[in-house]
């Protein structure tokens, strides 16, 4: 995607399982076993995996 998307009501409930305001991040990318959040203010990227057991969760600045 070039541009951050709305989440849709999973993704919503994905970002609400760690702990993050829904509001505050975007789509920027959706992969098989993860998906990538955009932060709206501060513009930091997160992914964090689909998988329910999985705590997978990577932050890192988009450049």
């Amino acid at each position: 995607m070039k541009q951050g998307k709305r989440p849709v009501r999973k993704e919503k409930e994905l970002l609400k399982s760690r702990r993050l305001n829904p509001l505050n991040w975007l789509v920027e990318r959706r992969l098989k076993s993860s998906i990538v959040f955009l932060h709206k203010g501060s513009g930091n990227l997160k992914e964090i995996s689909k998988e329910g057991g999985a705590l997978k969760e990577e932050c890192y600045q988009k450049n």
